[in-house]
């Protein structure tokens, strides 16, 4: 007699793996973009400190550390470097739509 079993497929699998080092990751784009990382090629670099990156919101991010640019929670006064990770904050944190 043979079964049958149905898969539940794991909402926090990574099938997405690089031949170069053990991360793996959710999305074959952001695989894509890992990979560049091990090429030492970068889209964007930044002009102070030389770091490169490949992806703009990870550079816009690291610009503002440099330029100070902080955005602060209004329930909390917690400071972030990223408007996107403060606004993140505020939902989960504080359960802000």
């Amino acid at each position: 007699m043979s079964r049958v079993k149905n898969e539940v497929k794991n909402p926090k699998a990574k099938p997405f793996s690089c031949d170069q080092c053990s991360k793996s990751y959710t999305q074959k784009s952001h695989l894509n973009q890992h990979k560049q990382l091990h090429t030492g090629q970068f889209s964007y670099y930044c002009g102070q400190c030389r770091q490169g990156f490949n992806v703009k919101g990870h550079y816009r991010e690291h610009m503002n550390k440099h330029q100070g640019l902080r955005f602060v929670c209004d329930f909390c006064s917690q400071l972030f470097t990223s408007e996107m990770v403060r606004n993140n904050h505020v939902k989960t944190k504080h359960h802000w739509k």
